[in-house]
C-alpha cells in the first residue's frame, strides 16, 4: 500500500504542468506519460524506462523496481541479502549469475521494450514488489466496503433486469418496465465510480516520431500503382482486366511495406529481433500486450469458446438448413463462372447486388472442395469463427481480458450470429470487420504505432468490399474519432500522422467501388432503391412508416423478432432472455453516461447500424439481416454490465487478499487480542475464496443459460418449424434433386414449370439444364409427349390447376 509520503506527493506532468495522482502513469489532462526514474540496486546506474536488465551489470530489474514515479537512492543497500541470505562485499550470487548470463540474454533478444498499460486498469500486475498491490490499482473504485456494496447492488440490478425480461416475455409490460427501470437505476449507482473511457495513447509511439518528410513517401508511393489500377478499371468497369487487380494489390502491398519499413526504422534503439517478431505477431493476431501473462484457465477458456462456436456453426450443417436459398445458389453460380472463365474477374456483381469479394472466397473453396451447398456455407462458417476471435480483441481493448472472453462467448453462442454463419451469404463479414476495425483503431489510439493505424484502415476499407451497408460503420468510427480529439485535443499533435495512415488504408479499398458507383450508378444503387422505404410509400406517409419500423426494430431484441424463417424463428426475440436483460442494462448505463467516449461509441454504433433495417421495406420489419451491423454493438452493450461487475469484483478480491498478504510479509500483523486476531484471520480465509470464486460461478450460470436457450431455439424449435423449413427455397431444392436423380435416364422426359426452369437453385443443385424442358403456361395444348417415353412433371403448387 502507498505510504503517507507517497500519498501527499503528486506527479506533475512535464508537458502541461498538471498535478496527477501519485500512482498515475499518464497525465489526465494531456495524456503524456509521466516521468519515471529508476536505478539498479546492484550498481546504482540509471536504467532505461521499462528495461528488464541493467545495461551496466546485467542485474535483473524485474524484482527490485519501485512504483512508478518513486526514486531510489543510487547504489545498493548493503543490508539487503540475496535469495540465499548471503552477500559478501556488495556482490551477490544473483549479480554474478546475471553478469555471466548477460551475453546470452543479448543474443536471445530478451531485452524487450516496456509492455503497454492495461486499457482500463483491469489486469492483474505481474508478481514482485516492482508493482503496487492490486488493491492500489482499484483505489478509484472506493473503499473496500464501498466496492462490496457496489457488487451487491450490481447483482441486484441484474436480477431485477432478468425478472423484467421474464415478465416482458409473458406480456406484463408495465411491471416489466418497472423492474427494468429499477435495475438500470441501481446499476448506474453501483457503477458510478467505474472507468468508462478508452485511455489516450500510452506513449508517443512511432507515429509521433515519423518525420514529415518521410510521411509523404509512405502515403504517396502506393498512390502510383493505385492510380494506374483505376485507369485500367475505367476501360471496362463491369469486367475489369487482370491488370487492374494486379496494380490494385500492388498498391496495397506497397503501402504495407512502406508503413512497416517506417515503423521498423523508428523503433526504439536496442530493440531486438525477438521483440520485433512479437509485435508483428500481435499486430496480426490482434492481441494486446498485457503485463500479466495468460494463465492456464484463461487459455482453456479461450479454447473452449472457440470449440463451442465451431460446434454451433458446423453441427449438422449438411442437413440443416435443408434447402439451398436463392442467393446461395446465385453466389455458387457466380463462383463457378469465375473458375470456368479466366477473363471473368468482376469487382461488383449485379445479380448479388454487391461486391464480389465473398464470391472469390467461395471460388477458392470450390477449387479445393466439391461444388455443393455445404461448401458455400463453409465460407460463412470460417468468417463467423474469425468474428469470435475479433470480438475478443475488441472486448479486450474496451473492457479487458476477462470481459473480452465473455464477449467472445456471447458472440460464439449468439443465435443471431451462428444462424447467418450457417448461410452462404456475404452479411456475416460485417461483424468480423467491425470488431477488427474498432479493435485495431482503439489499439492504435492507445499505442500510437504506425502498424496499428495501418491495419485499422485496411480492415475498415476491406469490410466495405463485402457489404455496402458497412458505410454506416465508417460514419460511426468517424464520430468516435472526432469525439476522442474533442476531449483530448492535445493528442492530435501526436496522432494526426497515424490517422492519415488509417485514412489512406480505407481509401485504397474504397476508391475502386467509388469509381464504379460513378460509372455504373444504376447497377450500384439498384438494390438500395428497390428495398428503400422511400420507394414503398408516398412522401406524406414515409415519416409514420419510419417511426413504426424504428419501434419494431427496437423491440426486435427483447419482444418480437424477425418474422423471416431464414433469419430467425418467426417472431422469437433475437436475444436470449438473459442476454436481452444484460443488453437493456448496458444500454441504460451507456445512456446515463453518454458524454463519455465509450458510451457514445456503443450507442451510436447501435442506432446507426440498426438504421440499415429501419429504412428498408416496412412489411419485412424487423429485419435482422440488414441490421446485422448492430450485432457487435448489441453484445458489447450486453457485456458492459458484466465488465463493470468484473472490475468491482476484482477490486473486492484485491481488498480481501490484502490483509492476508500483508500478514504474510510481516507488515500487517494484528496488534489486538489473540482471540480477535484469530477470528479476523478465519473470516479472511473464508471471505477470500468466496469473493474470488463468486463471479466465475455466477457469470458461468448466466452464460450457460444463454447458450442453452439459443441451442434449444435453433436446433429444436427452429429446425422443426415449417416456416423455417419452407424459407430456404425448399421446393426448388427438392425439384433440383429430382432432376439430378433422373437426368441420366434416357427413357424419361422431364418437364418443369417456368417458375423452376431458370431458378438459381435448380440450376446449381440440378446441375443439368439441358436435361429438362420448360413448360410455358401460354403454350398450345396438347403438350408434345412421346407415347414411348415416360414423362416427369415438376410444377409449383400455384400452377396445379393448370394441369388438372
Amino acid at each position: 500500500m502507498l505510504n503517507t509520503e507517497e500519498t501527499r506527493e503528486q506527479k506533475t506532468c512535464t508537458a502541461c504542468g498538471h498535478d496527477n495522482h501519485p500512482i498515475a502513469n499518464f497525465c489526465g489532462n494531456c495524456g503524456e506519460r509521466l516521468p519515471v526514474q529508476r536505478f539498479c540496486d546492484q550498481c546504482g546506474e540509471e536504467c532505461v524506462q521499462g528495461a528488464r536488465f541493467c545495461h551496466a551489470c546485467g542485474a535483473s530489474l524485474a524484482r527490485d523496481g519501485l512504483p512508478q514515479g518513486q526514486e531510489r537512492p543510487r547504489g545498493g543497500d548493503p543490508s539487503d541479502s540475496g535469495a540465499d541470505g548471503v552477500k559478501a562485499q556488495g556482490i551477490s550470487r544473483r549479480m554474478i549469475s546475471a553478469f555471466l548470463a548477460m551475453p546470452w540474454r543479448k543474443i536471445a533478444g530478451l531485452e524487450t521494450p516496456p509492455a503497454s498499460e492495461d486499457p482500463e486498469g483491469l489486469e492483474e500486475p505481474s508478481a514482485g514488489p516492482a508493482r503496487p498491490h492490486a488493491s492500489e490499482r482499484f483505489a478509484s473504485l472506493g473503499s473496500p466496503a464501498t466496492v462490496r456494496a457496489n457488487v451487491c447492488r450490481a447483482m441486484a440490478a441484474m436480477a431485477l433486469a432478468v425478472g423484467g425480461q421474464w415478465l416482458l416475455g409473458r406480456g406484463q409490460t408495465i411491471p416489466a418496465l418497472g423492474l427494468y427501470a429499477a435495475g438500470i437505476a441501481l446499476a448506474v449507482w453501483a457503477f458510478r465510480l467505474n472507468s468508462d473511457d478508452a485511455v489516450p495513447a500510452a506513449d508517443p509511439g512511432t507515429a509521433w516520431l515519423l518525420p514529415a518528410k518521410w510521411l509523404a513517401p509512405v502515403l504517396l508511393l502506393p498512390v502510383l500503382p493505385a492510380g494506374l489500377s483505376l485507369t485500367r478499371f475505367l476501360t471496362d468497369p463491369r469486367h475489369p482486366p487482370d491488370s487492374f487487380w494486379l496494380l490494385h494489390f500492388a498498391g496495397i502491398l506497397l503501402f504495407i511495406a512502406c508503413v512497416y519499413f517506417a515503423d521498423r526504422r523508428l523503433a526504439p534503439a536496442g530493440t531486438r529481433l525477438a521483440s520485433r517478431l512479437k509485435r508483428l505477431k500481435s499486430s496480426f493476431l490482434g492481441t494486446t500486450e498485457d503485463p500479466r501473462p495468460w494463465r492456464t484457465g484463461e487459455r482453456l477458456a479461450a479454447v473452449a469458446v472457440l470449440c463451442v462456436g465451431l460446434f454451433l456453426r458446423l453441427y449438422d450443417l449438411p442437413d440443416f438448413p435443408f434447402g439451398t436459398w436463392y442467393d446461395e445458389a446465385d453466389f455458387a453460380l457466380q463462383a463457378q463462372r469465375i473458375l470456368r472463365e479466366p477473363t471473368y474477374r468482376p469487382l461488383f456483381i449485379d445479380s448479388i447486388h454487391g461486391p464480389a469479394h465473398y464470391i472469390y472466397l467461395v471460388s477458392a473453396l470450390f477449387w479445393m472442395l466439391p461444388d455443393v451447398t455445404f461448401v458455400i456455407r463453409l465460407a460463412s462458417v470460417l468468417l463467423g469463427m474469425l468474428s469470435i476471435a475479433a470480438a475478443f480483441m475488441a472486448g479486450n481493448q474496451l473492457f479487458g481480458r476477462g470481459p473480452g472472453l465473455m464477449l467472445a462467448f456471447l458472440v460464439a453462442v449468439s443465435r443471431w450470429s451462428f444462424n447467418f454463419s450457417r448461410i452462404g451469404m456475404f452479411n456475416i463479414p460485417v461483424t468480423l470487420f467491425a470488431f477488427l476495425g474498432i479493435g485495431f483503431l482503439l489499439r492504435a489510439l492507445r499505442r500510437n504505432r504506425l502498424t496499428d493505424y495501418l491495419w485499422a484502415g485496411l480492415l475498415l476499407g476491406f469490410g466495405y468490399n463485402f457489404y455496402l451497408a458497412f458505410t454506416l460503420f465508417l460514419m460511426v468510427v468517424s464520430v468516435f474519432v472526432l469525439r476522442h480529439f474533442v476531449s483530448h485535443f492535445g493528442l492530435l499533435r501526436h496522432q494526426w500522422k497515424g490517422l492519415l495512415v488509417t485514412a489512406m488504408g480505407v481509401l485504397l479499398f474504397l476508391a475502386p467501388l467509388a469509381v464504379f458507383s460513378q460509372e455504373e450508378p444504376d447497377i450500384f444503387f439498384r438494390r438500395t432503391r428497390t428495398v428503400s422505404i422511400f420507394n414503398e410509400y408516398p412522401p406524406d406517409q414515409v415519416v409514420d412508416q419510419l417511426l413504426d419500423s424504428a419501434v419494431k426494430h427496437s423491440l426486435m431484441y427483447n419482444v418480437r423478432g424477425d418474422p423471416n424463417g431464414r433469419h430467425n424463428l418467426p417472431s422469437e426475440p433475437t436475444l436470449a432472455p438473459a442476454a436481452g436483460a444484460l443488453f437493456v442494462l448496458g444500454l441504460g448505463i451507456s445512456l446515463a453516461s453518454l458524454w463519455r467516449r465509450r458510451s457514445l461509441l456503443l450507442v451510436s454504433w447501435l442506432l446507426v447500424m440498426m438504421s440499415g433495417g429501419v429504412f428498408s421495406l416496412s412489411f419485412e420489419a424487423p429485419q435482422s439481416l440488414r441490421a446485422i451491423g448492430a450485432l457487435p454493438a448489441v453484445y458489447l452493450l450486453a457485456t458492459l454490465p458484466l465488465a463493470q461487475l468484473w472490475q468491482n469484483w476484482r477490486a473486492a478480491t484485491a481488498a480481501a487478499s490484502a490483509p492476508r498478504e500483508q500478514t504474510e510479509d510481516g507488515a500487517g500483523e494484528s496488534k489486538g487480542p489473540f482471540a480477535l486476531a484469530g477470528l479476523q484471520a478465519a473470516l479472511g480465509k473464508f471471505q477470500l475464496p468466496l469473493v474470488r470464486r463468486g463471479p466465475i460461478l455466477c457469470l458461468s450460470v448466466v452464460l450457460f443459460a444463454i447458450a442453452a436457450h439459443n441451442y434449444r431455439i435453433y436446433f429444436v424449435d427452429q429446425r422443426n418449424d415449417f416456416a423455417v423449413w419452407n424459407a430456404y427455397s425448399t421446393g426448388e431444392t427438392i425439384t433440383a434433386s429430382v432432376i439430378a436423380e433422373n437426368a441420366g435416364n434416357a427413357d424419361t422426359d422431364i418437364f418443369v414449370t417456368s417458375h423452376f426452369a431458370n431458378h438459381p437453385t435448380v440450376r446449381f443443385v440440378g446441375n443439368a439444364e439441358s436435361s429438362y424442358q420448360s413448360v410455358d403456361y401460354t403454350a398450345t395444348l396438347p403438350m408434345p409427349l412421346s407415347p414411348d417415353r415416360d414423362a416427369l412433371f415438376l410444377m409449383d403448387p400455384e400452377r396445379r390447376s393448370f394441369f388438372e
